[in-house]
């Protein structure tokens, strides 16, 4: 992880601009400026972990976490009055001089279970805030009211829409007071399940991380030159012997034309390539799925996913790996992207390479697929997608994803 205090002390100037990658506290800003962290994770090991010292200072695109999430330690964000919060999400307490706002106890999620597809389900929920704020759903599947909130404790209501049968919903409750506060909604349309009105959610309060990365796990070995490597075609498979413990999966390229963030996803498919659950897929938001089998890790060479096979729940029949780049600019494709070729590694050694030499207007695509075949595990290269991007790509799947 890298060193937010060293990034912003090497800013030559007052407007420091940080990758979507996690660093890691603590940071002191003693000197007007303003970070733009495009979606960057801040992890925080102590309270007062961020402390903005100087007047004129604006934080915009941010998430603030603790790193001890058994222990619920907070961090906490001391900031000045004229401090400029922008789409700063933050887990913990932040105090600006004159306002004091703390989420411990605040819960992480809700989880909806199971509700009647295609019918309007309601729920309710209390929950305690520290000052006025919004509310809103980042989903057009869920609605809440009221809107705005008070201090102290209020009744609000979740309502779906009409969901297909087996859409697994995953989607957010923003609330925007100081900070950004996040709950996470989970939940499940089934035909066979009762229509709920005004159902009591279950409550999780236990701190959880908008990233979650609990496993650790080796970085990936060094490139090595492409004629140690067997070099793989569009349709092409690989026959994973019984042995084989653990596949890597890395996305590399040679360059790219424009600025662009590629993210990473892996889909857990069962015999009818579907999700069952919101676990089963594992991206920047979800770093490791329920049963350990899939970890999505970050490291200096990019990022990687890493695959245990001995631990895949005998559901799941198929493991697809795909890449999207993010953003709603149509014009924005792999064909931006020169050479993309896929990083293979058999229990550390990387085995083969698959190049990716067909694609151009794709926004989405899935790379690789391992799936079952007789009790064993094969491999099939695929490098292909969609023009849609990723929300088409989730929906084949059978998630509905939020704005």
């Amino acid at each position: 992880m890298i060193s937010l205090q060293e990034v912003f002390d090497n800013c030559s100037n007052n407007e420091c601009s940080l990758s979507k990658d996690i660093y890691i506290g603590p940071l002191i800003i003693n000197r007007p400026c303003k970070i733009n962290g495009n979606g960057a994770v801040i992890l925080c090991l102590e309270d007062a972990d961020i402390r903005i010292q100087s007047e004129k200072v604006e934080l915009h695109d941010l998430y603030i976490e603790p790193m001890d999430k058994e222990g619920c330690a907070a961090p906490l964000l001391q900031c000045k009055n004229d401090t400029v919060l922008s789409n700063v999400v933050m887990r913990g307490a932040v105090d600006n001089e004159s306002i004091y706002d703390d989420d411990r106890g605040f819960p992480a999620a809700f989880d909806l279970g199971e509700f009647r597809a295609d019918e309007e389900n309601s729920f309710s929920m209390d929950l305690i805030v520290d000052h006025d704020c919004t509310a809103s759903s980042t989903t057009n599947s869920i609605s809440i009211t009221p809107n705005r909130l008070t201090s102290g404790k209020n009744t609000v209501s979740l309502k779906t829409k009409k969901i297909r049968d087996g859409v697994i919903i995953y989607a957010k409750i923003l609330l925007k007071g100081i900070v950004t506060r996040e709950i996470i909604v989970t939940g499940r349309a089934a035909i066979s399940a009762e229509v709920h009105e005004e159902k009591d959610l279950t409550v999780y309060t236990e701190c959880e991380s908008v990233y979650r990365k609990s496993t650790h796990i080796n970085a990936l070995p060094p490139s090595v030159k492409a004629n140690k490597l067997t070099l793989m075609e569009k349709g092409q498979r690989i026959e994973l012997d019984s042995f084989v413990s653990e596949i890597k999966i890395q996305l590399g390229y040679e360059c790219k034309e424009k600025p662009l963030d590629i993210d990473g996803y892996v889909f857990l498919l069962d015999e009818n390539g579907k999700t069952n659950k919101d676990s089963d897929l594992v991206f920047w938001g979800n770093g490791i799925s329920e049963d350990g089998s899939v970890i999505m890790a970050d490291d200096e060479s990019g990022g990687f996913f890493s695959i245990f096979l001995n631990k895949v729940a005998s559901p799941v029949k198929r493991i697809a790996v795909c890449y999207s780049i993010y953003g709603e600019v149509e014009s924005e494709t792999f064909s931006y992207v020169v050479n993309p070729y896929i990083r293979i590694f058999v229990d550390e050694i990387e085995t083969d390479r698959f190049y990716m030499r067909d694609l151009q207007s794709e926004k989405t695509i899935t790379a690789v697929e391992i799936y079952r075949y007789k009790e064993k595990w094969r491999l099939n290269c695929i490098g292909a997608g969609y023009k849609a991007g990723l929300r088409r790509m989730c929906e084949n799947y059978g998630l509905e994803i939020s704005d």
